[in-house]
């Protein structure tokens, strides 16, 4: 979704992207565990830190558990590059918004990409990484998405009821009195992920989107007097 203004009609690929995601990576998931199931039984397969990996390598001895590691590092990498492309685009966002400063809004004259925007968010990555606490960012970074999924889906209940007669080309199925009830579900479902959290990540996070907050709000109020 971050990317959706780079799309052609994100209007109505993006929630068909959404939804056919969704439904593969569910079914990917459903298949994985049944297999390690299968494999290692549910005793060893709760007790493995790496199950998808000891199921290979039963299945086609310890050659075959490495390349799946390997494979696992290069899609963690991929992610990696994913969320510094879409962080990058936020920082874009808010610069052009003006709650941000207005160099992360500067775009490469010939690639028409937010580079100075992929460089900070690039860095800063970099020097989170070197702690080296990877599961605690892990978690971080979970927190901060289960965030995003609540405003995300509040936002679509709001708007449905403030403005329930706007052209939707999506619009979310099923609605009771105006309400939707599947972002409802929503919220809960990440509400209650969330919960789960460590208390050190619950803090972190809210620090971070605390700060987050603070920088739009300074943002919106620099570009009302400028505009006045």
């Amino acid at each position: 979704m971050k990317l959706s203004e780079e799309a052609k009609d994100p209007g109505r690929t993006m929630p068909l992207a959404l939804l056919i995601s969704v439904a593969g990576s569910t079914l990917l998931y459903v298949l994985v565990a049944v297999a390690c199931i299968s494999l290692l039984g549910w005793e060893g397969t709760s007790a493995n830190e790496a199950p998808f990996a000891a199921a290979i390598g039963v299945a086609f001895g310890g050659a075959a558990a490495v390349v799946v590691s390997l494979t696992a590092l290069t899609a963690t990498a991929n992610t990696v590059l994913i969320e510094i492309l879409a962080a990058s685009r936020i920082l874009f966002g808010m610069a052009r918004n003006g709650a941000a400063p207005r160099v992360l809004g500067r775009v490469h004259p010939r690639r028409r990409t937010p580079w100075i925007a992929v460089v900070v968010i690039a860095v800063i990555a970099a020097v989170l990484t070197v702690p080296a606490e990877i599961e605690f960012l892990a978690s971080a970074t979970n927190f901060l998405i289960f965030l995003t999924f609540i405003a995300v889906n509040a936002s679509v209940v709001v708007l449905r009821r403030a403005e329930p007669d706007t052209r939707r080309p999506f619009r979310v199925p099923v609605s009771v009195r105006g309400v939707p009830p599947l972002p409802l579900v929503g919220i809960a479902a990440s509400i209650g992920l969330m919960v789960q959290l460590d208390p050190a990540v619950l803090l972190a996070g809210l620090a971070i989107s605390g700060g987050a907050a603070a920088m739009a709000v300074l943002g919106n109020r620099r570009r009302r007097r400028r505009d006045r």
